[in-house]
């Protein structure tokens, strides 16, 4: 198998009425498309977006499974990938079309340099609103799925992601202990905001720390504390060690 740059891997189901927006920015970019690649997984959909994706099978590489989650998704993706590093887009998000172009090269010349990782903007949907999210003094939780591009070879030393409601923040805690990385002062990307209600925002929140509580231990949850005031959530964090 060749490799080439980057793999720039989108996971589906579902999202008919996003994906052809995501894989547009994915192979708009402004990079040479013989040292890149699109892999797009498409996890089982009932929607029409299967069918989206096909016209697009000249730009992808497309593959279809039947539906067993979001990362075993994206664990697919990568292994089937032959990029020398991976990054992310979701269904529903939009790409900066120099997204590689800003961040390929900083691992080309860094060896040490596991992962570089970008701003982004939050784009609410229903107004349109933009916000756009600085990670320049770093806080984990400010981090989603697809601001960062990491080297392949990190994922066959930390492995590769679990099936837990943060599935992302469960790697990036492997990644960061073990890798140093590089951040890019530029927003390279648009997370699209659905409008979710806090119900469900809560129910994910309590989750996913208690998934995250039960395989690090309760000393995370300093962490937690401790970067958790820039932001608002319904409900207590101490209920949910208490709760464990």
């Amino acid at each position: 198998m060749s490799e080439i740059d980057a793999s720039i891997i989108i996971t589906n189901y579902n999202y008919e009425n996003y994906i052809e927006r995501a894989v547009n920015s994915a192979i708009s970019q402004a990079y040479d498309l013989n040292l890149m690649e699109v892999i797009v997984v498409d996890d089982g959909s009932t929607d029409k977006s299967l069918e989206l994706l096909k016209k697009h099978s000249k730009h992808i590489n497309l593959i279809h499974q039947e539906h067993k989650g979001l990362s075993s998704a994206i664990n697919i993706a990568i292994k089937n990938s032959k990029g020398k590093y991976i990054m992310r887009l979701d269904a529903d998000d939009v790409l900066d079309d120099k997204a590689l172009y800003e961040t390929v090269p900083l691992l080309d010349k860094n060896n040490q340099i596991g992962y570089v990782y970008f701003d982004y903007a939050i784009v609410y949907e229903k107004s349109d609103k933009q916000v756009r999210i600085s990670l320049e003094d770093f806080n984990l939780f400010k981090m989603v799925g697809t601001n960062i591009l990491i080297r392949k070879e990190c994922f066959e030393k930390i492995g590769y992601y679990e099936d837990m409601y943060f599935e992302e923040y469960d790697l990036y805690f492997r990644l960061f202990k073990k890798y140093k990385g590089l951040y890019v002062n530029k927003s390279l990307f648009k997370y699209y905001k659905h409008g979710k209600s806090l119900t469900d925002k809560e129910k994910e929140w309590k989750n996913g720390l208690k998934q995250l509580i039960n395989k690090y231990g309760p000393a995370i949850l300093g962490n937690v504390k401790k970067q958790f005031p820039q932001y608002s959530f319904p409900f207590d964090i101490e209920w949910i060690y208490e709760k464990n």
